[in-house]
């Protein structure tokens, strides 16, 4: 019984003997039949054409190496101010707030006009012709009687700020007659007139020359903030598209080093 095994323990370490020295032989045998493939080829491209013979691109001083991309030259060619004052030189909206802050301005103008003096000149020339009034009044032989009368008259008006109103007026005549009652002729007349009015309760505090006058303040300052608003509004727009120009063309800059890089 133990001899009989030991023979098969023999049997079988002779036959791993074999089958291990003969693996290195396929393995080397299999490695000589499988064929290594060739590298690709690269492929042809076309020519590229010539799109402008003879262009260099412009020498650009770059920026630190910190800010890649920025670079010292302006990047569209005008400055920021410029480009506002050209926006609001050529705005035509704000052209016309602008003229309408002018008329504001001149109805400020015409409501302060109401406290200027004002004068008055009235020149006056009458010929009157009436039939006898009695056997006294009457012309020369009991005829008609003629009154010629040359006269002027002048005034002058004022408001004060409080309220106040004066008013002066004067007027000479000089009267020609042919009346058998008249004393004198010719005859000169002359009148004097001076008024001066000032509200102390109604009307006081506040009167129609005034109310104009604050409507009319109003209404420039109104029109000043919305000239200055739509002034502002023109200013961010142009600010904004500005550096948006210039962030586009940071992009570009930052792009190019990537492709240079």
């Amino acid at each position: 019984m133990i001899a009989s095994v030991r023979r098969s323990i023999a049997v079988l370490a002779l036959f791993g003997s074999v089958a291990w020295s003969a693996a290195p032989s396929l393995a080397q045998g299999k490695s000589a039949d499988m064929a290594i493939p060739a590298p690709p080829q690269p492929a042809i491209l076309p020519a590229v054409p010539d799109v402008a013979p003879g262009y260099s691109a412009p020498h650009v001083t770059t920026a630190p190496d910190e800010l890649i991309g920025v670079i010292a030259q302006p990047f569209v060619g005008i400055t920021l101010a410029d480009a506002i004052s050209m926006a609001l030189a050529r705005n035509t909206d704000l052209a016309i707030s602008q003229a309408e802050r002018k008329i504001a301005g001149y109805s400020i103008v015409a409501a302060k006009g109401a406290y200027d003096v004002q004068f008055q000149l009235q020149p006056t020339i009458e010929h009157q012709v009436t039939a006898p009034l009695s056997a006294f009044q009457t012309g020369p032989g009991g005829g008609p009687i003629t009154q010629d009368t040359l006269g002027i008259n002048a005034g002058v008006n004022a408001n004060g700020p409080g309220g106040g109103q004066l008013n002066v007026s004067t007027n000479e005549s000089r009267v020609l007659t042919n009346s058998t009652v008249a004393s004198y002729s010719p005859a000169y007349l002359t009148g004097l007139s001076f008024q001066f009015t000032q509200p102390l309760v109604r009307g006081a505090a506040t009167d129609n020359v005034r109310r104009q006058l604050r409507v009319a303040n109003a209404g420039a300052e109104q029109q000043r903030a919305a000239t200055l608003a739509q002034a502002q509004a023109v200013v961010a727009n142009v600010s904004n598209a500005y550096w948006d120009l210039v962030a586009a063309w940071r992009n570009v800059a930052i792009q190019e080093e990537g492709l240079r890089n």
